[in-house]
């Protein structure tokens, strides 16, 4: 889903600061401090919805 503005912001950053680590630092930074807690925070809105309907 942001594969594309990822890659793109990628790029720039590895040009601006020619270095190829970049991109490395990119994706540990949305997987681990974006992505994991944001799964966890939708999966426990996702199963007190469903609490609340039963």
């Amino acid at each position: 889903m942001f594969q594309v503005p990822l890659v793109l912001i990628t790029n720039y950053l590895q040009n601006k600061y020619r270095n190829s680590m970049v991109g490395n630092m990119i994706f540990w930074f949305i997987f681990c401090i974006l992505g994991q807690p944001m799964s966890v925070l939708l999966y426990y809105h996702d199963l007190m919805s469903r609490k609340r309907r039963s």
